[in-house]
């Protein structure tokens, strides 16, 4: 390890500039595929350089300039952002796993952590450390339910420090045009690159119902303002000075949503506005998933990451049907878990029920567990996934299957 201030001359992880310069890198660094030794991580101007407490390759460029070569963003040596590379030839830290995951056609598993109701990140960060090696991103809700919440953007800064790649939740709810740009660059800027539009929940379903809301946009104009910074466009006149942004936006989806129609248009709509893939809300219905893919998502070219919720108890179920817009979880699932000895075992295992037979038809699965995330991986184990360097894992033959929804485990 080398430890002291970072300057030119001192090997650093390269910055994060694009997936094409990424892939140039990687090329070059691990044409031997052999392993390499420590990471090193280059922090700002006068911090001083860490390990990480989890197997990876080094990559070490002897920086020789203020500008990495092919660069195109002037990104300077002294830049918070960089990536390393994991024993499987991964991305950790380009904000790019995500992406690269989703295009490579594998089953792709992220995961939720809700930002602390205080100043104290600890028992978040706790619960997002427990899912690395399990999934390929963490979400971090935005004022989820209109909630004072420490910001997303904050905890996902926080998350990438800890190696761990965090997919950015944006509602539009509280922020007007001005803050959302500001945000969006912001994002950008320190490397954080996966982007969940959304337009938020309202304020009257929160604990301070005499907030006032801003909704000047919605996650539709979100997604197109997300695009034009793609595309370098200035939101007021001519094109951005440093540049277009490298955001991977994604978008909300209800599958199992009484209007059709309404949801047929509202996802093309988004399609057309940028979104690159889906993550839903809980899904319970099975055949309201495989018919929203083959009939919605999949002639859009979006991928689709089906949600599920770890349910707790009975009460917890019935709770959220109450509470949480758009919850529909099905009477037998509740008594299923009125019945079971062990209310939360049986939530873990309805869960890998859901995941084994979502990803028959479901590139991949979002799961939500709030205030139980250490029982993610329980969930994946039991629907024969297996951890492997901070991604979804190989997938074994389940301890459970979709042929099991006939028993009344799932509304099918």
């Amino acid at each position: 390890m080398i430890h002291g201030p970072v300057e030119q001359g001192n090997p650093i992880l390269g910055p994060c500039l694009g997936e094409d310069v990424a892939d140039v890198i990687i090329d070059r660094a691990f044409a031997d595929r052999e392993p390499l030794g420590d990471l090193l991580v280059g922090e700002p101007f006068g911090h001083q350089l860490d390990d990480l407490d989890f197997p990876l390759r080094e990559l070490v460029h002897n920086a020789s300039s203020d500008e990495w070569p092919g660069s195109g963003h002037g990104v300077t040596v002294g830049s918070a952002l960089w990536f390393a590379v994991q024993d499987d030839g991964s991305v950790c830290g380009d904000g790019l796993r995500l992406q690269r995951a989703l295009a490579s056609g594998r089953f792709v598993v992220t995961a939720e952590v809700t930002p602390p109701r205080g100043g104290d990140p600890l028992r978040t960060l706790e619960a997002a450390r427990a899912l690395r090696g399990w999934v390929d991103a963490v979400n971090v809700t935005d004022g989820s339910r209109a909630v004072m919440r420490m910001s997303s953007l904050a905890v996902c800064c926080l998350l990438q420090r800890e190696g761990l790649e965090p997919v950015l939740q944006m509602a539009c709810r509280d922020r007007n045009r001005i803050a959302l740009q500001a945000d969006l660059l912001g994002a950008h800027a320190l490397g954080l690159r996966n982007v969940l539009c959304l337009t938020g929940d309202p304020v009257r379903a929160g604990d301070q119902p005499n907030a006032r809301p801003v909704n000047e946009l919605e996650s539709v104009r979100l997604l197109r303002m997300v695009q034009q910074l793609n595309q370098g466009l200035d939101p007021v006149n001519g094109a951005l000075p440093d540049g277009p942004t490298a955001l991977f936006a994604g978008a909300a989806a209800d599958p199992q949503s009484p209007s059709w129609a309404g949801l047929r248009t509202r996802v093309r709509r988004k399609a057309e506005a940028g979104a690159r893939f889906l993550q839903t809300q809980m899904v319970t219905d099975l055949d309201a998933l495989r018919r929203f893919i083959d009939e919605i998502a999949a002639p859009l070219d979006l991928p689709v990451l089906a949600g599920v919720f770890l349910l707790k108890s009975a009460r917890n179920a019935a709770f959220i049907n109450r509470v949480v817009p758009g919850a529909n979880i099905p009477q037998v699932l509740i008594d299923r878990l009125a019945i079971a000895a062990d209310p939360a075992t049986e939530g873990i295992a309805i869960a890998a029920e859901q995941v084994n037979a979502y990803r028959e038809v479901a590139q991949g699965v979002h799961l939500m567990a709030i205030k139980a995330e250490e029982r993610i991986p329980a969930i994946l184990r039991q629907a024969g996934l297996t951890a492997g360097a901070g991604s979804a894992g190989d997938l074994a033959q389940g301890e459970v299957g979709a042929q099991q929804l006939g028993h009344g485990l799932l509304l099918g």
